[in-house]
């Protein structure tokens, strides 16, 4: 299998979400109209540290003892 000519665009749209509802919560909280106590800023975070990944319903399957990701293949469980 030849190698992904890159990371989904889904990826980078999960990422700018993420960055924008950090900011939202966080402008929110500012500002007392979030309930609760104070959230603090988003902060960066490196490359080095934990990565995560999340995928939509439909670029993943089930099957047995294996998962397969699109642009990745299958992966066994």
């Amino acid at each position: 299998r030849s190698r992904p000519s890159g990371p989904s665009n889904v990826v980078f749209q999960q990422s700018v979400r993420a960055l924008d509802q950090a900011f939202l919560h966080w402008w929110a909280s500012l500002s007392g109209k979030r309930k609760g106590p104070k959230v603090r800023s988003p902060r960066f975070k490196k490359r080095r540290g934990a990565q995560a990944i999340r995928f939509m319903s439909h670029v993943f399957r089930t099957g047995e003892r294996s998962l397969t990701l699109s642009k990745i293949g299958r992966v066994p469980i």
